[in-house]
């Protein structure tokens, strides 16, 4: 105050003009500043869809029936517009996700998404149809979950005929994808999908590329495990499997196992970078499969860091690279 009045007594007047001057500066600067927050987008709206929240990566707003919907515990995923699925509350025993053959260009971002499907030996918690073509990115620091009954792989990319569905897995989070045994129905003895692949009805794999995250596929058996970590599932021939980056850990396990930790059938598999662990492992009988390939598969190792195995309880009669028993590899 004594600053003030001297500054007043001194040049008479200085101060209001200067007060003036910096409110005057102090409104430009709130005008600047209300003129960026309104260039900013708005915050993005959450639609709930049962489980699930789905939101447009890009903040903009989704519209039900165009680019998405949801009924009978499935959340479909229609048109291109990048989404961002998260859980609502915890994870679901009930809900599913798929992208059908329409859409040809989905980019899904998973965000800590968690689907255990595993007590109905006929659903699958991720099902890309074939025709359908998918970027699925994991969310920085995300732990995702996708597990399917036994007919089912846990991310489901399978062919029919020459419509092949198709996905790019890539992102700084985690996936982990199994196909396990239904152990409330005893008919059902053995878990017949891929972790990520070919399905018991659609064995054939599609087109699965890995460029980057942390990504634990397995088809799990207490009896016989038919379907391979990634690649093709039960009775399927077929499938390109390429891994650019990434840590990939793939694993065909059970009492009796007839199928690769990453192959199968006549599947095409490249690895051009990444950590790649890959095994067939059979804790009580014959192992039948490969740690990577598979009767009359082409491999292709030019990058990264990678461990097979093929063991057996019993018997391990496939190779850590290359052909399954009763086939041959190269």
């Amino acid at each position: 105050m004594e600053r003030l009045a001297a500054a007043s007594n001194t040049v008479p007047g200085t101060v209001f003009a200067r007060s003036v001057r910096i409110l005057a500066g102090g409104g430009v600067l709130l005008a600047l500043a209300l003129g960026l927050l309104a260039g900013l987008p708005a915050q993005a709206h959450a639609e709930e869809a049962g489980g699930f929240n789905i939101v447009a990566t890009d903040g903009s707003a989704l519209t039900e029936g165009t680019d998405y919907s949801y009924g009978n515990n499935t959340l479909s995923i229609l048109s291109s517009k990048p989404v961002t699925v998260s859980m609502k509350s915890g994870q679901t025993t009930i809900d599913r996700i798929v992208v059908p053959k329409i859409n040809t260009d989905a980019n899904v971002t998973l965000a800590d998404v968690d689907i255990n499907l595993s007590d109905d030996y006929d659903a699958c918690a991720f099902q890309i149809e074939p025709g359908a073509r998918v970027y699925v990115t994991l969310a920085e620091g995300s732990k995702n979950s996708l597990v399917s009954g036994a007919y089912h792989a846990g991310l489901e990319v399978s062919r029919t005929g020459d419509t092949v569905a198709s996905v790019v897995i890539d992102g700084e989070g985690s996936l982990t994808a199994k196909c396990v045994d239904y152990y409330g129905d005893f008919s059902v003895t053995a878990a017949s999908g891929a972790g990520i692949g070919g399905s018991y009805r659609e064995g054939s794999a599609g087109s699965i590329m890995i460029k980057g995250g942390t990504v634990v596929a397995s088809c799990e058996s207490n009896s016989g495990a038919q379907g391979a970590g990634i690649g093709c599932g039960y009775g399927g021939s077929g499938g390109d499997i390429s891994i650019v980056d990434g840590t990939v850990v793939a694993s065909c396990i059970g009492s009796t196992t007839f199928n690769s930790g990453i192959g199968g059938v006549g599947c095409t598999i490249e690895i051009r970078g990444g950590e790649v662990t890959s095994s067939c492992k059979a804790t009580s009988f014959t192992t039948f499969g490969a740690g990577v390939g598979g009767s009359s598969c082409a491999v292709k190792i030019s990058g990264g860091t990678v461990g097979v195995s093929c063991e057996g309880g019993g018997y391990a009669s496939g190779a850590g690279i290359g052909g399954s028993t009763g086939g041959s590899g190269g």
